[in-house]
């Protein structure tokens, strides 16, 4: 009786791609809080009257905090699912929006960034999610994988000119309180999209299943060990390129820049954009169907299953190797030429 249910929300079905949306959507929302400093670092500068380089601690807090906060929100998403650190980190950023909004001096503005931001906010946004993302694809994991990925790269183009607007108009105080409640209304119904535990934990949380649910539960999550989330090594290394570049692009502009944000918002659409959807191509290339059980004639009893590869993602690598340093300008600060 309860196949119907396991085929209904099944690997790569309707619902697991409707999962996928949502876990792109929570990305891209919870990401502003990696562009949040940046962007708001002139307004906030001259307001608390630090110079750069102290003006600048909220944003390297901001990361420390999420590099932590990632082990720590994979390690509460593997005992309770994936649904309530996301949970925890829409509320992490609404207070640490409106917190940030209401400071009065830079270290709890550097707080309120460290600890509830990033600590508790973004990092519930990216490696939960890609990690849960996984383990509702077989065949089109790879391209999943990267579509929820993407996310944080979109947030890249969405929020700093969004922001800027808001910063112009009726100042940064007033634009982070507004981005705490956004983030509270948008990101909490999205999360409870995401209460189904997998279908590989499903089957295993309902004792004896039936035959398509435990085929279902043993091809999720299985995958060629020399292919890690359905990568090749080469599209791995690509997308660590990828990263890279976009750390090296979200370098805030110089102080004496004019619309700083706006300017910001470009060079990083420019510098990341094309290395994004190479990035995506090759991954795409590189998807693979789920490895399948061996059929074993009397003649190959002895032998090892083969695995076959059809696509060639080394050939995507060594093509966006090369065209890398002509779509990537190199944005350091002040030392940008326009």
């Amino acid at each position: 009786m309860n196949q119907p249910s396991d085929t209904r929300y099944g690997v790569e079905s309707a619902y697991a791609w409707t999962r996928l949306l949502a876990s792109l959507l929570l990305m891209t929302i919870g990401s502003v809080g990696m562009y949040a400093a940046a962007v708001v670092l002139p307004a906030m500068q001259k307001d608390f009257g630090v110079v750069r380089g102290d003006a600048s601690l909220p944003y390297t807090v901001t990361l420390i905090g999420f590099g932590i906060g990632g082990v720590l929100m994979g390690r509460l998403a593997d005992r309770l699912g994936v649904m309530v650190p996301v949970m925890l980190g829409a509320v992490g950023l609404g207070l640490g929006f409106v917190a940030a909004g209401f400071s009065t001096s830079l270290w709890q503005f550097a707080l309120a960034h460290g600890v509830l931001i990033g600590l508790l906010g973004i990092s519930a946004t990216f490696a939960p999610l890609v990690a849960d993302t996984s383990q509702w694809f077989t065949r089109r994991r790879g391209i999943a994988v990267a579509i929820c990925m993407s996310g944080n790269y979109l947030a890249g183009v969405v929020w700093p000119p969004t922001m800027q607007m808001f910063i112009d108009s009726v100042g940064w105080r007033q634009t982070y309180v507004g981005l705490g409640i956004f983030c509270v209304v948008a990101m909490l119904p999205l999360a409870l999209l995401l209460r189904r535990p997998p279908p590989r934990l499903a089957a295993a949380q309902s004792g004896p299943a039936s035959a398509s649910g435990m085929r279902t539960a043993r091809f999720v999550g299985r995958s060629d060990p020399a292919r890690p989330l359905g990568l090749s090594p080469a599209v791995l290394q690509l997308l660590h390129r990828c990263l890279g570049g976009f750390q090296r692009g979200r370098q805030p502009v110089g102080a004496g820049s004019r619309n700083t944000g706006y300017r910001h918002a470009v060079l990083l659409l420019v510098d990341i954009g094309p290395l994004a959807v190479a990035g995506s191509i090759a991954t795409l290339s590189s998807s693979h169907p789920p490895l399948k059980p061996a059929r074993r004639s009397p003649a190959a009893m002895g032998g090892q299953p083969r695995i076959h590869c059809h696509s060639k993602p080394e050939r995507w690598f060594s093509i966006i190797k090369t065209i890398g340093p002509w779509l990537s300008p190199k944005c350091h600060g002040d030392t940008h030429q326009p």
